[in-house]
């Protein structure tokens, strides 16, 4: 595929299952990113470069200031919107 993109097919035979997507380059690095950290699969600098540069710009486009303050259960601060539940 061209631009870094892949074709993703998954089954689940339990529920006769079949997808197929295609991805981009950023959604596959990302695929990879959290499976790397979910199970310690293989990550390259690449993808981790790819993933933490476009979570920075999503980070700096929301307008958050303190990533500590981001996550589910987080207590907002002054001027800070209150975490999703």
């Amino acid at each position: 595929m061209t631009d870094g993109q892949v074709f993703l097919r998954y089954r689940v035979e339990e529920l006769g299952f079949t997808r197929t997507a295609a991805l981009s380059g950023l959604e596959a690095a990302t695929l990879r990113y959290a499976m790397h950290r979910a199970n310690g699969a293989a990550l390259s600098h690449e993808d981790r470069v790819k993933v933490e540069d476009a979570l920075r710009r999503l980070n700096e486009s929301l307008g958050i200031t303190d990533l500590a303050h981001a996550g589910p259960g987080a207590k907002p601060r002054n001027g800070d919107a209150p975490a999703p539940a």
